[in-house]
């Protein structure tokens, strides 16, 4: 986690969409229900960051949105610019969570759906947020939906690290990905292929 260079808060996020776009999009039409999701980005200073690290996290909020909206719904993806911070939120319209599974969410792989995704929990994301020297906060009432904001500090002007602009890792391996899940297998083999390696 160590490998720190300047990131565009708005380009990760919009992998993120990329990367799961096969479960908002084209699962939801199957499902003969509409997922909508809105990017609302502002211009906005890049951060120090480890961009595979930051863009695993933006995948699993989003997949967590996803979730919260099984009859479908609309998801806005905000980015903007508070004093030293580039705030990032993920809202959605969907049932929202009780205060007491609120409370409990990023302490551990808490879930109140079905087995979470990947095991990608909120504990994970607080992790990487965490390790970027950010904060993680989570709003929502039952029946009112959830607005999760991620706020992290904007890049001093000292330089990122040289020769650390590609986002590929230094020993691409090839990698054989089993789940019995389609939807699992998709989203694994694009994850691990924008980090360089063969699947």
């Amino acid at each position: 986690s160590s490998l720190r260079q300047s990131v565009d808060v708005n380009l990760l996020l919009r992998d993120a969409s990329e990367i799961t776009h096969f479960v908002w999009r084209d699962r939801a039409e199957l499902q003969g229900i509409v997922i909508d999701v809105v990017k609302d980005f502002a211009e906005v200073p890049p951060i120090l960051a480890n961009p595979s690290e930051l863009r695993r996290a933006f995948v699993a909020l989003l997949l967590n949105a996803i979730e919260a909206v099984p009859e479908g719904g609309l998801i806005t993806l905000r980015t903007e610019r508070k004093g030293n911070q580039v705030i990032v939120s993920f809202s959605d319209n969907g049932a929202g969570m009780r205060g007491d599974v609120r409370m409990g969410a990023p302490q551990s792989f808490f879930t109140t759906k079905e087995p979470p995704h990947l095991g990608l929990g909120l504990t994970l994301v607080a992790n990487i947020i965490a390790d970027h020297f950010g904060t993680l906060t989570i709003d929502s009432q039952p029946h009112n939906g959830t607005l999760v904001t991620v706020s992290l500090p904007v890049a001093q002007d000292s330089p990122a690290e040289k020769g650390d602009s590609t986002m590929l890792v230094h020993r691409p391996a090839n990698v054989l990905v089993i789940d019995n899940d389609s939807s699992v297998r998709t989203l694994l083999a694009r994850l691990l292929k924008i980090q360089g390696h063969t699947v």
